[in-house]
C-alpha cells in the first residue's frame, strides 16, 4: 500500500479499536501524575522522574507494537492482552531506548556542560515531541539546541525499525539496532515521506491546540480569576490546569497510538507481511 493508504489503515484501525489508545491514555495518565509528583519535589528528583518516563515509553511501545500487530492479522484484542504485551518485553525495550539516547544526552551535556540539564531537559527525554507542545521546540531548533532535536530525530528513526524488530521478531538488542540502521538505509524515501506526514499532522494538531485550545482556556481562567473567592496566582491543581491536561493527554493518547500504528503496518509492509 502507498502512504496514504497506510495512513487511512492506521486510522481505521484506531477508530475500531478503542483499546489501542485506552493503553496509550493510561500509560500517558500515570505518567502525567508522576511528573506532577516530581514537580513538588526536590529537584534531585528530576533523575526519578526521567526513569519513570523511560519505564513508561517502553511499556506503551510494546504494547502498541504487539496490538496494532495482532490487528493487523486479524485477531482481537482486548485491554488485558495490552498490558501483557507492554510487560512482555519491556526491559529488553528500555535498554533500547537508553542506548538509543546515549548520542542525545551526550549533545546535550556538552552543549550545556552539565549532567543534570541532561535529564532537566525535555529533549533527554522519550517522548519529546508531544503533539501538543511541538510548537515549544521550534525555538530550540532554531538555536544551538537544533543539534540536540536533529540527533534526537535521527535515533527515533532508528528505534522505529529497531523496537519493531525487538518486540515482533524477538530478537537481540544488537540485531534489532543493526535492523533498525538497515531498514532506515533501505527505506530512506519512505522514512521520509512518513515522517513529513506525520509532522505535518503534529503540527497542525499542535496550532489547533494553540489557537482554538488555548483562546478558550485562557477564557476560563480569566472567568475564574474575576470570581470573588480567587485571590493570588492561579494554584497548580486549578479548573483550568486540569481541563489542560485532560485534552493534552486525550490528543497526545490519540497521536501515540495513530503513529504506532501507521509505523508498525509499514514495518510490516517492509518484511512481506
Amino acid at each position: 500500500m502507498n502512504r496514504m493508504q497506510l495512513l487511512r489503515e492506521a486510522w481505521a484501525i484506531l477508530k475500531r479499536n478503542p483499546t489501542l489508545w485506552s493503553v496509550t491514555l493510561i500509560t500517558l495518565a500515570i505518567d502525567a501524575v508522576v511528573s506532577w509528583l516530581v514537580i513538588l519535589a526536590p529537584p534531585e528528583a528530576v533523575i526519578l522522574r526521567s526513569v519513570v518516563a523511560f519505564v513508561f515509553a517502553a511499556f506503551m511501545t510494546g504494547a502498541l507494537i504487539n496490538l496494532v500487530n495482532l490487528i493487523a492479522d486479524g485477531q482481537p484484542i482486548t485491554l488485558i492482552e495490552g498490558v501483557q504485551a507492554g510487560l512482555r518485553r519491556l526491559l529488553p525495550l528500555l535498554a533500547l531506548n537508553v542506548i538509543l539516547f546515549l548520542p542525545v544526552w551526550f549533545a546535550i551535556f556538552v552543549l550545556s556542560g552539565s549532567i543534570y540539564t541532561i535529564f532537566s531537559s525535555g529533549l533527554g527525554q522519550p517522548g519529546s515531541f508531544q503533539a501538543t507542545d511541538v510548537l515549544s521546540l521550534m525555538g530550540a531548533m532554531l538555536g544551538a539546541a537544533g543539534l540536540v532535536v536533529a540527533i534526537n530525530a535521527v535515533t527515533n528513526l532508528i528505534g522505529i525499525g529497531a523496537e519493531r524488530t525487538l518486540v515482533l521478531e524477538g530478537a537481540t538488542i544488537v540485531t534489532a539496532l543493526k535492523s533498525g540502521w538497515q531498514l532506515l538505509l533501505s527505506h530512506a524515501r519512505e522514512y521520509l515521506s512518513i515522517s513529513i506526514m506525520l509532522v505535518g499532522l503534529v503540527l497542525t494538531l499542535s496550532l489547533a491546540f494553540a489557537f482554538i485550545v488555548g483562546p478558550l482556556l485562557s477564557g476560563l481562567a480569566t472567568g475564574f480569576s474575576q470570581a470573588p473567592e480567587a485571590t493570588g496566582p492561579a494554584p497548580v491543581f486549578s479548573p483550568v490546569n486540569i481541563v489542560f491536561i485532560l485534552i493534552s493527554l486525550v490528543v497526545n493518547s490519540l497521536y501515540a497510538a495513530f503513529a504506532s500504528s501507521v509505523w508498525t503496518l509499514a514495518y510490516r509492509q517492509w518484511q512481506g507481511k
